[in-house]
C-alpha cells in the first residue's frame, strides 16, 4: 500500500505544532522535538489510511483532526491514498470565532 504526501508540508506542520501547541508534550507519544511530532503525525496518517483502504471509498474517514493539525485523505486508486496535512493557525492562541447570519439573498 502506498501513502502519498508532501514531505515539506508535514515537516512544516510538525514544526508549527512543536512551536505553538503548548500541550504537545502531553501527547501519548511524548514527543521531544518537531521530528518526533512529524513521526507521530505520519504514524497517525498511516494508521487511518490503512483503516480507510479496507473500506469502500464512500465510507472513508475523509478528514481527521487532533492536536492542532488536520489530515485530509483521498483515494488515489486501489492500493494508494493521498494525505494532506493542515494546521490550525490559531493553536496556542486565543480563539476568536465569528458568528455571521447569512441567508439565500446574500449569495
Amino acid at each position: 500500500m502506498r501513502m502519498i504526501y508532501d514531505a515539506e508540508q508535514v515537516m512544516k506542520a510538525a514544526e508549527f505544532i512543536w512551536n505553538n501547541n503548548k500541550h504537545v508534550g502531553l501527547w501519548p507519544s511524548q514527543p521531544q522535538s518537531s521530528m518526533d511530532v512529524m513521526r507521530q503525525m505520519l504514524y497517525t496518517a498511516q494508521k487511518q489510511g490503512m483503516k480507510n483502504m479496507g473500506l469502500p471509498t464512500g465510507q472513508w474517514v475523509g478528514w481527521l483532526g487532533s492536536g492542532g493539525y488536520y489530515m485530509i485523505f483521498t483515494s488515489e486508486g486501489e492500493d494508494q491514498f493521498e494525505v494532506e496535512f493542515l494546521v490550525d493557525a490559531n493553536v496556542g492562541g486565543e480563539h476568536r470565532y465569528v458568528e455571521e447570519w447569512i441567508d439565500e439573498d446574500t449569495y
